[in-house]
């Protein structure tokens, strides 16, 4: 941690564990098409210097930015079985301005303390079964079905 951080790490934690959060939930919509109620986290890889073929595509043919991380989640069904890869590519979104006015007063408004509009982090996940398998084709093609219609 860089002198003069310290006091972030609170902060640092929580967006963290919303992140893996939504990761996770999202995960469980997957595991859904596969009537797995219960999945369980085997184990995941961090990847931050691999580009998914699909971000590689997207960056390239679209002019997208990159991924600033990746993450590579095993998840098997509740009795440990069948287990599956996912792939995460965690991309920044567009910054959200907060207003840190204390009490709600602005600048001449008698005497409030001003402060500068701070920005919460925003994050796109892309989650998906990786192509490892006929069934994660399948469930991809199902998945892209039921968000189109």
């Amino acid at each position: 941690v860089a002198p003069g951080t310290e006091h972030t790490i609170p902060y640092v934690v929580q967006i963290h564990n919303a992140v893996n959060e939504r990761g996770w939930r999202e995960i469980r919509q997957w595991e859904s098409l596969r009537c797995n109620d219960n999945p369980q986290l085997v184990r995941f890889i961090g990847r931050p210097k691999d580009l998914s073929p699909r971000a590689r595509f997207y960056s390239g043919l679209w002019m997208r930015n990159e991924p600033f991380d990746r993450h590579d989640w095993y998840v098997s069904r509740e009795d440990g079985s069948d287990v599956r890869r996912y792939v995460i590519d965690f991309y920044n979104g567009k910054e959200q301005s907060v207003d840190t006015n204390v009490g709600g007063l602005t600048e001449g408004s008698g005497g409030g303390e001003q402060k500068k509009n701070a920005s919460l982090p925003s994050m796109y996940l892309d989650v998906r079964p990786a192509l490892d398998d006929v069934d994660s084709a399948i469930d991809r093609s199902k998945m892209f079905v039921k968000e189109a219609f």
